[in-house]
């Protein structure tokens, strides 16, 4: 749950000298930076002033001055200071509204302006523009904290020295959970936006022009991990203060330029995967030296263009043609789902099916072909009514599908139909009336694994209102048996290439749980359930839809999201569990992200303002695949070729309705049978544990002092309870545990 800011605090201030970040010009006598904070030098600051104080010192070295009510500044022996001693003050604040500051001390900071100097307000300190008289900037509070979202901003200033040097992604200054909005919105009436933010809240970042002096409001707050965060985003965010306070201290203002020019297309993602299909597939790929004699004509053509949109759609013709011409893509019929825009039929990620309503889609499984721009998109099956229909799982003969459609009662159900459109019907299933199943996935020997609701389970943090679904087995005979048995849900089973089966597994007990979808791996009769990727990892938060590469024996890709966060879609990324299964050691590749290192981010919301989105990933190979996708916030939902050189190429887009769930309609190599190990006539499971000394958990424990374990049973909370006050202890475990033994 969200933490409530600190309290307001107010009392004397206190000044924070660091060095200036550049010589002072000659011929003036300031010199260094304030850091300016209200605490008076007995008063203890709170967490995150005492971070920002931590950060000046980092900065440079540091004396520690104080103010009085009557706009004087002295140091500790209560000798005076003035202001116009330095070239930059920076001022931050951690409270939810604007500092109060005494009128003596306010005139005396817009004198400083007015005078020459130069002014840095960050946190709610940049609420202080109205009161300074610089901009009757408005702010809307932010009455819990925003430090579970990623944050970043977008820099519209081009050429300015605030991103000098700075690492930006794709447009984007990331700083993620080392910093969060200081304000629910931030709206400036004037002065001159640098940055603005990728989504959400507007808090941009602003520069000023007052008197003879300069002032850059930075409305941002240090995120409570900021010593834990990823090396990338502290850089970026300290980086950023860093230029701050070294273009303050200049003479010269940015002046912004007479033109500007879009960004260039990335010929080098181009080039990168023409010269790979070249090498890889040689004379199956015949047209590769016309394709790269064709882009480097048009990126010389870029330079001295007038009309650099002309040659950006020549280039977007020819990524299309270089890139569709993979002989990967050897199949004509594309199986996708189209449904209403405004409908997506995506559930919370940390809801099942069940949470959705059962109609109102206006959808459709639906087959592109050819698979190009130009394709027919014809129904499949179209259900009654605007029923929802989704989680479509091909067969390997390519001859029929699975896939999850409510009944006339409302209830979930699986179905499954030719691919000719022919023979709809339920596959055995769980047949009782408060019972739901879905999202179901074929096993190699004609059986199937699906969700369903039959554990009877509820999601204990919304009092289980949400009904767990947990994995079943049903055989071609109709028997059905459970396979996992959770304390909340598990999603999107598939078959890896060895026979096994992969799957998201909410990991909710005694963990924190917007941190805990682990991605694990089972026989297909539920015997050697174990991790695949993720266990003590407060990264990734979820990965969807994940899928096996084909041709690679570990490699794996998934959407990866937050908990809180936007429903299911989110980055795509590339995993190698044999290089780490640990946060992002194991993470070989974000696309878009070409060149990067993948870091892991501690956040309830990681994808929350990131752009392009992803769903449904289907990979051709190690490089390319197809996927849904959502390249900027105005887009639609298209089916996109992706690959790991950055290209993300439309195929198919519908205006009025997103393209979902891509499946080439062809057949599939079938994996090997696993052959069944469970023992039904047992009541009992045999667990190997060859180590407990093993992993995190005993860390430091000498070998030798473990005696004995306990072994403990849960008892998860059933649907509609959980929490408060169905939970065993107060905001402590929401699940009894039954001693079997020691």
């Amino acid at each position: 749950m969200p933490r409530p800011l600190g309290a307001k605090i107010f009392g004397a201030a206190l000044l924070l000298c660091i060095a200036a970040p550049r010589p002072a010009p000659a011929g003036s006598s300031a010199e260094g930076v304030a850091f300016l904070i209200r605490q008076g030098p007995a008063e203890r600051l709170g967490i995150e002033l005492h971070r920002a104080r931590t950060l000046a010192r980092d900065l440079g070295a540091a004396a520690l001055l104080h103010g009085r009510a009557d706009g004087r500044f002295v140091d500790g022996e209560g000798r005076d200071v003035p202001l116009s001693r330095f070239r930059v003050v920076w001022h931050h604040e951690d409270g939810i509204a604007p500092p109060r500051w005494d009128a003596a001390s306010l005139r005396a900071l817009a004198r400083y302006v007015e005078d020459g100097g130069r002014l840095l307000l960050s946190g709610t300190a940049a609420g202080l523009l109205a009161a300074l008289q610089i901009d009757a900037a408005r702010t809307q509070p932010l009455t819990f904290g925003n430090d579970r979202s990623q944050a970043g901003l977008v820099p519209v200033a081009e050429g300015h020295p605030a991103f000098a040097g700075l690492d930006i992604e794709r447009g984007v200054l990331w700083f993620s959970n080392a910093a969060y909005p200081a304000f629910a919105a931030f709206e400036p009436a004037g002065g001159i936006v640098l940055a603005r933010t990728p989504g959400d809240a507007p808090v941009p970042l602003v520069e000023y022009r007052r008197g003879g002096g300069r002032a850059i409001a930075a409305a941002w707050r240090l995120g409570v991990p900021h010593r834990n965060v990823a090396a990338a985003y502290a850089r970026n965010f300290r980086g950023l203060l860093a230029n701050l306070l070294a273009y303050l201290g200049r003479d010269a203002a940015w002046e912004p330029p007479a033109s500007t020019r879009p960004a260039p297309p990335d010929w080098e993602a181009l080039r990168l995967a023409i010269v790979d299909l070249t090498e890889t597939f040689g004379a199956r790929y015949p047209h590769g030296g016309e394709f790269l004699r064709d882009l480097e004509k048009l990126e010389a053509r870029w330079a001295g263009s007038d009309d650099p949109a002309a040659i950006r759609r020549a280039f977007a013709d020819l990524q299309r043609a270089a890139l569709c011409a993979n002989p990967r893509i050897d199949f004509d019929r594309l199986l996708v789902i189209r449904r209403r825009a405004d409908a997506l039929g995506l559930p919370a990620n940390y809801l099942g099916n069940t949470s959705l309503t059962p109609a109102g889609y206006d959808n459709r499984i639906a087959i592109l072909s050819p698979v190009a721009p130009d394709g027919t998109l014809a129904a499949l099956y179209e259900p009654e009514g605007g029923r929802f229909a989704g989680d479509v799982d091909l067969d390997f003969d390519a001859e029929r599908l699975l896939f999850s459609m409510p009944d006339a009662r409302g209830r979930w159900r699986v179905w499954e139909i030719g691919t000719d459109g022919a023979g709809l019907r339920l596959v055995p299933q769980i047949e009782e009336p408060d019972v739901d199943n879905y999202d179901a996935c074929y096993l190699p020997d004609g059986r199937i694994i699906f969700s369903s609701t039959a554990c009877f389970t509820g999601v204990p943090c919304v009092g289980g209102s949400e009904h767990v679904a947990n994995l079943y087995l049903a055989a071609r005979d109709g028997t059905i048996r459970q396979l996992t048995v959770e304390q909340d849900h598990d999603w999107c089973p598939t078959m890896l290439a060895n026979g096994r089966v992969l799957y998201l597994r909410w990991e909710y007990t005694d963990t924190p749980h917007a941190f805990s979808r682990i991605l694990f791996h089972m026989n297909p009769d539920g015997t050697e359930q174990m991790a695949c990727y993720g266990t003590n990892s407060y990264w990734p938060n979820a990965m969807f839809f994940a899928r096996p590469l084909p041709g690679h024996p570990t490699k794996l890709v998934a959407v990866v999201g937050g908990h809180h966060d936007v429903p299911r879609m989110g980055e795509l990324v590339i995993f190698d569990p044999a290089r780490g299964r640990f946060e992002a050691e194991g993470a070989v590749r974000k696309i878009p992200g070409r060149g990067r290192r993948v870091e892991a981010a501690v956040l309830d919301l990681t994808t929350a303002q990131s752009y392009p989105r992803f769903l449904h990933p289907f990979p051709l190979d190690e490089k390319y695949m197809l996927a849904a996708c959502k390249p900027s916030e105005d887009a639609l939902w298209g089916i996109y070729l992706v690959d790991v050189f950055d290209n993300i190429v439309l195929i198919r887009e519908e205006p009025g309705y997103a393209l979902l769930e891509p499946v080439p309609l062809r057949k599939t190599p079938r994996p090997p049978v696993v052959p069944d190990r469970v023992d039904l006539s047992r009541r009992d499971a045999a667990v190997l544990l060859a180590d407990v000394y093993e992993g995190p958990g005993l860390a430091g424990v000498p070998r030798g002092t473990i005696k004995a374990l306990r072994v403990i049973s849960y008892q998860f909370a059933y649907q509609g309870m959980g929490a408060e006050p169905d939970s065993v202890g107060l905001d402590g475990p929401w699940d009894p545990k039954l001693i079997l033994g020691t």
